[in-house]
């Protein structure tokens, strides 16, 4: 019975959070064509790529702020002193392999730690990784 209502909670969630998102895209939307509308009116027709790249960068950099500080020492406080290692020298750019001759360790080790750490952050994939996390290194 606990299995049932788990997973009608969590289809409820997961309802719940489709529409949050499916509403913040529409919301979007609208200012996106707000924008533009204004800067064509204003004669900044050759700009509105541009300014696009700039605010999506913005929009960008909010987010990661937000999320590292949602994450912030709650985050940090899972890893291991190992995994916290591995993973502030992906951050910073570092490939596997290098990561793995830098502290000495197999790259199969260095994979699994950079997984585990993905998985508590709630990241599928690298990239996801460093935009979950670019400021806690």
């Amino acid at each position: 019975m606990v299995n049932k209502n788990q997973s009608k909670r969590s289809a409820g969630r997961k309802k719940l959070l489709l529409g949050i998102l499916e509403r913040h895209r529409t919301l979007q939307c609208k200012i996106w064509r707000e924008l533009e509308r204004n800067l064509e009116r204003r004669g900044f027709t050759d700009e509105i790529p541009r300014i696009g790249q700039l605010l999506t960068a913005d929009l960008e950099l909010k987010r990661a702020i937000y999320v590292s500080h949602r994450l912030g020492d709650e985050f940090l406080k899972t890893l291991s002193p190992k995994q916290r290692e591995v993973m502030r020298w992906c951050l910073r750019g570092l490939r596997r392999k290098a990561i793995a001759e830098h502290t000495g360790i197999r790259l199969r080790t260095v994979d699994t730690h950079l997984e585990r750490a993905r998985h508590k952050c709630g990241a599928h994939s690298n990239e996801e990784f460093t935009r979950e996390v670019p400021l806690l290194n």
